[in-house]
């Protein structure tokens, strides 16, 4: 067996698992016949021998497009996951950058870690803790700009009464992305967030600034 099919034959094995259990429709009440399980299984993995075979050609182009492929699947979480951890584990730092703005364009949610302070005071991280998750929202055309808004985001009201969070914009550039914040309920309406993809795997590492004159040292993962 060479290598290329011995790869297929092990992530298939490790994933087809779990991978056909998400592919019965999340919403439906009535259990799926036989033959709706036998034919969303054979789909599912012609979808997964397709992008495993994209991914692991030895043209640049190609494992790009297979990663493009698999993510515009946008409702199958499971194959996304499959074709970012493969596009990280790559040394191809192109196609880790791809799989960068793939993740972001993809994703709602950006988890950030303290995990030191360049500055004396530390207001904002006391006042949040270890961790604080970042929500994401992207345009209409999904280019590589986005929204972000936190739970310590400042905020208003309509005229109906709903709450209007005030957003921030952000942008994913080669191995970076960068980003405003705010954090005005936990001490800064004004902060920057710039992270940038390690040499290897998924994890990123950066900064976040505030205008407070408060700067934190953070980390946080493409991959969630």
């Amino acid at each position: 067996m060479t290598g290329r099919r011995l790869m297929r034959f092990f992530i298939l094995n490790c994933c087809i698992a779990f991978a056909l259990t998400a592919c019965a429709p999340q919403t439906s009440k009535t259990p799926l016949t036989a033959e709706q399980v036998t034919r969303a299984g054979i789909d599912h993995q012609a979808d997964i021998n397709r992008v495993l075979d994209l991914m692991s050609s030895p043209d640049h182009t190609v494992r790009v497009s297979g990663l493009v492929q698999a993510l515009s699947y946008a409702e199958d979480r499971n194959l996304r996951q499959l074709a970012l951890s493969m596009a990280f584990a790559s040394s191809d730092q192109n196609l880790r950058n791809a799989a960068l703005l793939g993740a972001i364009t993809t994703t709602s949610s950006l988890p950030i870690r303290f995990v030191g302070s360049t500055t004396r005071s530390h207001y904002v991280s006391d006042k949040i803790g270890a961790v604080f998750i970042v929500y994401i929202s992207h345009t209409a055309n999904n280019t590589t700009e986005f929204m972000t808004r936190t739970e310590y985001s400042s905020w208003k009201t309509d005229n109906s009464g709903k709450r209007i969070n005030m957003l921030r914009s952000g942008s994913a550039s080669g191995n970076a992305i960068k980003f405003g914040l705010d954090l005005n309920e936990a001490g800064s309406s004004d902060c920057t967030v710039a992270l940038t993809l390690d040499s290897v795997g998924s994890e990123m590492h950066g900064t976040l600034a505030c205008k407070n004159n408060e700067g934190y040292a953070i980390a946080s993962s493409a991959l969630n």
